[in-house]
């Protein structure tokens, strides 16, 4: 008897474990930390350091990873992007960090992005009143990043 084909959410859920570790490592750069004392004598830091959430890693991140990754947030979600021409970093809403996207093909997107690195991504245009407004990438770019 074969094995009955997992369903659209289990291999959904198996994606994006799989893009959160790979963003992990890619984002546990040189520098970063990532659990290493500056100590010399091979011991751990004794206090204990806030642990950076998944948006601050991605915020450090360079931009062609930082967009590769949104990118792949948008399109896991089933919704449509060619190519990532800008992203920035909003506010925090909710214990998410919100992130601006926007794509080669017109589209613009929030992605709010939970501490542990699961998404959720709206289109600018249909976001609800509870949620704040995409505020224009130009002015996020021109004063941030």
């Amino acid at each position: 008897m074969a094995a009955e084909p997992a369903s659209r959410r289990e291999r959904f859920a198996r994606r994006q474990r799989l893009i959160i570790a790979c963003a992990c490592a890619v984002l546990c750069l040189p520098g970063a930390g990532c659990g290493r004392s500056s100590d010399t004598t091979g011991k751990r830091a004794e206090t204990p350091l806030a642990a950076p959430t998944f948006s601050d890693r991605l915020g450090r991140a360079g931009p062609t990873w930082r967009n590769a990754i949104l990118l792949r947030a948008i399109t896991d979600s089933d919704r449509t992007c060619d190519r990532v021409t800008a992203s920035a970093y909003q506010q925090a809403y909710k214990g998410m960090g919100m992130w601006r996207v926007g794509c080669h093909d017109g589209g613009n997107w929030a992605v709010f992005i939970g501490p542990k690195g699961n998404a959720q991504v709206g289109q600018c245009s249909a976001l609800g009143t509870n949620v704040p407004r995409c505020e224009t990438l130009a002015a996020k770019l021109d004063g941030k990043q």
